[in-house]
């Protein structure tokens, strides 16, 4: 499944079955990422969490965890400049 990467083209990732697309804000941006990912012939779900409060990596997780089960083959932090 061809993936986007916030800072370069567009890679293929062999053997991914679903991406969890996470944002804090962003909703209409992961919404985007999301859409173009399905539009490429693969399967993604927007996950909220807001990684500023106590919380929020145990909510993404619970989160993540209810739209992909038990099996998380990457994560990633795209990181900006």
């Amino acid at each position: 499944m061809p993936l986007r990467n916030p800072t370069g083209p567009r890679q293929e990732v062999p053997g991914i079955d679903r991406v969890p697309v996470h944002y804090g804000r962003g909703a209409a941006e992961a919404n985007a990422v999301v859409a173009e990912i399905c539009q490429a012939g693969g399967k993604a779900d927007a996950v909220a969490a807001d990684m500023a409060g106590r919380d929020g990596p145990l909510q993404l997780a619970r989160h993540v965890c209810k739209v992909i089960g038990s099996r998380l083959d990457i994560l990633r932090r795209p990181m900006r400049c």
